[in-house]
């Protein structure tokens, strides 16, 4: 499927889906490139694909809705939704830009529109990814259902000056190169979802981008139940300060937040573990371990598990500087939580992976 600008954008109806796209033959060129207001989550154009739908008065709002199935990366897709009329660069206006960077179902909703104008849903492999997905568009009214789906659904708002609340535990901590927050809820409280937000400025009461929704655990016991959430799409800087709140959600929609809670990031540059996946080429139970050297030294893989017991190790003896990866065979180890830790000589990384 190949339409590499908007102005060969696959028509949508409302009410439909589209199953099993592919971008493995969408290419962009620097001159096709949308131009306009700098999009945030979206840095370069690759492998992309153009949709097209009219906004009508039958409709109050509109969501879409993209499910990525198989991926050639763990990066996932991204999307962006665009007014123009008529495909032309100069008017395009934007109206939303997603990217999650990772394989998981993205939504979006447009809840301001002009009727009769054109909207472009964009499309794009992050980092070049290649995925099959499927893609829908569906039409809402102004009922109950729909106004609590739009709340949990925006991004970016202003919110007025918030009632705090403050979990029984909360802690924030910098490891791995990624910001790992951590908090407990009453299980008998009315939480719809619990959301992360973290800030450009210190100025909080206002945008607050969402990074992660988090569904309500354990809520048919009494007792405290445990929530961690991980930020590994902020890309860091060293020594600059970080900040995150925690909004809790009613099933109405209402909305308390946690005090700013912040942390400098500490980074680690002598090497990076990225990413431990299932290798889909060798089939069930084989995963690949993607890693960057940054520094000519040795690297030592091993696998725990759930008790932090080894179950095996590999050692690397002068690793180039370089990008690469290595394969896991995890098919002799039943299906759960393991842990991969890898050293080098001035630092650590743990990633977690489940096997299935």
């Amino acid at each position: 499927m190949e339409n590499d600008f908007c102005e060969g954008a696959t028509e949508m109806e409302v009410g439909t889906t589209l199953y099993r796209l592919t971008n493995a033959g969408a290419t962009v060129t620097e001159a096709q490139t949308p131009e306009g207001r700098p999009i945030s989550c979206i840095i370069s154009f690759e492998n992309d694909l153009w949709f097209r739908f009219i906004a009508d008065s039958n409709y109050d709002y509109y969501k879409i809705k993209l499910t990525p199935r198989d991926c050639a990366t763990p990066l996932g897709l991204q999307f962006m939704l665009i007014e123009s009329e008529d495909c032309i660069p100069e008017t395009f206006q934007y109206k939303g830009c997603v990217n999650p960077y990772e394989v998981q179902e993205i939504s979006m909703m447009l809840t301001q529109f002009d009727h009769g104008k054109n909207y472009f849903i964009y499309v794009d492999g992050n980092n070049g990814n290649v995925c099959e997905f499927d893609l829908s568009l569906e039409g809402l009214m102004d009922d109950a259902n729909s106004r609590a789906d739009i709340l949990r659904m925006r991004y970016d708002y202003t919110p007025d000056e918030p009632p705090y609340f403050q979990p029984p535990a909360q802690q924030i901590r910098f490891e791995n190169n990624e910001v790992v927050l951590e908090w407990e809820a009453d299980t008998r409280e009315a939480i719809s979802l619990f959301m992360v937000q973290r800030y450009f400025e210190f100025t909080f009461s206002k945008y607050g981008k969402v990074l992660g929704l988090i569904q309500p655990e354990n809520t048919t016991t009494d007792g405290l139940a445990s929530y961690r959430f991980i930020d590994n799409q902020t890309i860091f800087q060293d020594g600059k300060e970080y900040c995150y709140r925690i909004v809790k959600v009613d099933p109405d929609g209402n909305r308390v937040y946690t005090k700013p809670i912040c942390i400098s990031a500490d980074l680690i540059t002598s090497f990076q573990v990225t990413q431990v996946f299932p290798d889909k080429t060798k089939g069930k139970g084989h995963f690949v371990i993607l890693y960057t050297n940054n520094k000519k030294q040795g690297l030592t893989f091993r696998i725990l598990d759930s008790q932090q017991k080894e179950l095996k190790k590999l050692e690397l003896k002068k690793v180039p500087k370089e990008s690469s990866q290595i394969g896991l065979d995890m098919t002799e180890y039943p299906p759960g939580l393991y842990y991969l830790w890898v050293e080098g000589k001035f630092a650590h990384y743990s990633r977690e992976f489940l096997v299935k």
